[in-house]
């Protein structure tokens, strides 16, 4: 049980979201996701993800699109980075959001609804 015996190691170190094991995994990430070691952040939380993603991207003071029902964790993330929320309607018959409503200037957040992929392929044509 090697997954029993890392998180005791972490527990008994009192180090959750620091230290070496949670770089070891940072650097088997990158190991998995062909990246160089020191390329990968782990995170304390979805919100914490959203909101460095948001960050990165440059998000202050720009739309973010997304659809209306989504997690709380994301429009939180919009808000801390100072994004704007720019709500996307949804395609007609699908809970996925309609990516010929999302400007190209704008920042987008395409969540995968209900076990439905979205269709990534136009998305990735803007």
């Amino acid at each position: 049980m090697e997954e029993e015996s890392a998180a005791l190691r972490v527990l008994r170190s009192g180090q959750l979201s620091q230290g070496p094991e949670v770089e070891a995994f940072e650097n088997e990430f990158c190991r998995f996701v062909g990246l160089p070691s020191g390329h990968a952040v782990a995170l304390s939380s979805g919100t914490a993800a959203l909101f460095l993603a948001l960050w990165a991207l440059g998000a202050e003071n720009r739309k973010v699109s997304f659809p209306g029902y989504v997690c709380s964790a994301l429009r939180h993330a919009v808000n801390m980075v100072g994004g704007f929320e720019s709500i996307v309607d949804v395609a007609e018959g699908s809970p996925i959001a309609d990516l010929k409503k999302i400007e190209k200037s704008q920042i987008a957040i395409i969540p995968h609804m209900y076990g439905i992929p979205a269709d990534m392929s136009s998305f990735e044509d803007m």
